[in-house]
């Protein structure tokens, strides 16, 4: 498997290349600890709480109300454990912080892993820190990875399944066959998905059973004793299952990936959710991607192929690794086409997908770096080696840039291809889609006003309520959330169904915007 990524010669002492790589490590973590605490609190998070205390109190004994609740069958591993780790916290502020907190450790966690699964491909570690670097620092990514306990879990998870097929296909042990066998369980409890990896898992064996006939036996048996564990970890772990197995698995594959009903702002237009086009999926992970990123992964995907079909590595050992990046990124983007799943909210929930994305741009990278390095002419050679270092430091500098003007609302980023500025963007793709931004809102609230109270609506009042959960003690005592039909002192709108910014009776006070791009506004009534 450590074929995938050409030797480059990177005249950095072994010693002084693990002292970097930790650095990284250490840096990335300290980032994340300093700034987890200043994102407000998205949609999903409250039900998220609710899951993990129904699944609790069904183990317990307590009620069966779990056999009814319309989440039973995702994410009752994670829900149970935050709700346990926060459990001794009584204050909703520190619950909530507490709970991002773990999400950034959890997928922390996963950057290690991607770390060594870049290594385990064998590339040079100062590349595979560049490949990190790309996983960890995709805007939406980031931004999610310290408030999204859904996606950025499963994305974590997915990453170490990668982790742990690799192992298998490496070592081809039972042991092995067990691990992954209980890690893909796991990764279907989490989210209906992660039967991707069942696929993948497949695909990977079949080659490798094609490839070395030999051990056909063998390799048939590790297949059984991987789908027996599969299986049985996945009903273990999901407590929705033990009443009835074979009944809620029977609902659990039959229902649809995600479902929503509210609509949502796509190339310009308002659609509900299975009425977007075939194209919603890759569009918006086109264009809220940096577009470097998107070259090297057109480059790195003509690479693989012109290994696989024209120098015929498709049917050698070398070639099983490169078959294995284009079918982590490939396979589910090409079934969630066909099948049109109901996704929305950009493309969160295919989270899973980048770390396929980021190989397979890595290998581009590479190669083109390969390509420059192997140049005869002296001149060219060195042209093409500066060209591609001041390109990566453009996109780095572009990136680096954007966190600053926007954070905490990194999730705001679009590429060009979305509209010559954000603002332009803004009228053609959802931007705070969660609502976070009702977090400074309330804050800015809070500083112009010293009433000691304070009555707030927001255009969706389960977004304000929400955010005042994790404003400190002192500050909730003062602002008092409302509902529509009653009076109210401020109005806070976060344009996620329309972009009526003017009203007769209230007059906008505190805008919040990421560049030139309104993303919230917080209006006064005219009394």
């Amino acid at each position: 498997m450590k074929n995938l990524f050409p030797v480059i010669n990177i005249n950095i002492k072994p010693n002084w290349q693990k002292l970097l790589v930790a650095l990284f490590f250490v840096g990335y973590l300290w980032i994340g600890v300093a700034i987890y605490s200043d994102y407000g609190v998205s949609v999903d998070e409250s039900f998220e709480i609710s899951t993990g205390k129904i699944n609790m109190n069904y183990l317990l004994g307590r009620n069966d109300r779990l056999l009814y609740y319309e989440d039973r069958h995702y994410g009752a591993v994670l829900a149970i454990f935050l709700n346990i780790l926060v459990d001794p916290i009584k204050d909703s502020r520190d619950i909530f912080l507490a709970r991002h907190l773990a999400t950034f450790l959890i997928f922390f966690m996963s950057s290690i892993f991607f770390y060594g699964i870049l290594r385990k491909l064998g590339s040079h570690s100062m590349i595979a820190i560049l490949g990190v670097a790309a996983y960890i620092f995709h805007p939406h990514i980031f931004s999610h990875s310290f408030y999204n306990v859904k996606d950025i879990p499963f994305l974590a998870l997915f990453t170490l399944n990668i982790y742990s097929l690799l192992l298998l296909i490496e070592k081809r042990t039972f042991k092995f066959a067990v691990l992954h066998g209980i890690l893909s369980g796991l990764l279907v409890v989490f989210r209906l998905p992660g039967v991707f990896m069942w696929a993948i898992t497949a695909i990977a064996g079949a080659w490798v059973l094609l490839l070395d006939r030999s051990s056909w036996k063998k390799m048939v048996m590790l297949g059984i004793t991987y789908f027996v564990v599969t299986v049985a970890a996945l009903v273990c772990f999901m407590p929705a299952l033990w009443h009835a197995p074979i009944r809620e698995l029977q609902i659990f594959f039959s229902m649809d990936l995600f479902s929503w009903d509210s609509k949502e702002l796509f190339m310009g237009q308002f659609l509900r959710p299975g009425k977007y086009p075939w194209y919603y999926l890759p569009v918006y992970f086109i264009v809220t991607t940096p577009i470097l990123f998107l070259v090297l992964f057109l480059v790195g995907t003509i690479y693989v192929g012109y290994d696989l079909i024209v120098k015929k590595e498709l049917f050698e050992q070398r070639g099983i690794s490169k078959l294995l990046i284009l079918s982590l990124f490939y396979f589910p983007m090409i079934v969630m086409i066909i099948m049109k799943p109901v996704i929305y909210n950009g493309w969160r929930h295919a989270f899973f997908i980048y770390p396929g994305f980021v190989l397979i741009l890595l290998v581009g990278l590479v190669r083109l770096w390969q390509t420059a390095q192997a140049m005869q002419i002296h001149g060219l050679r060195f042209a093409s080696m500066a060209s591609i270092l001041a390109l990566l430091l453009i996109q780095t500098g572009e990136l680096a840039l954007f966190y600053k003007d926007s954070h905490p609302y990194e999730h705001t980023y679009y590429n060009r291809f979305a509209g010559a500025t954000l603002a332009e963007a803004r009228l053609n793709y959802c931007m705070d889609y969660w609502g976070l931004a009702y977090k400074e809102a309330l804050e800015q609230i809070l500083l112009m006003d010293d009433s000691k109270e304070i009555r707030v609506l927001g255009f969706h009042p389960y977004l304000a309520e929400e955010n005042w959960k994790i404003l400190p003690k002192a500050d909730r005592k003062r602002l008092i959330i409302v509902g529509k039909d009653e009076p109210a002192d401020y109005f806070i709108n976060h344009f996620r169904v329309g972009f009526n910014e003017h009203y007769s009776d209230r007059v906008m006070v505190a805008p919040i915007l990421v560049r030139d791009a309104l993303i919230n506004a917080t209006y006064k009534f005219v009394k």
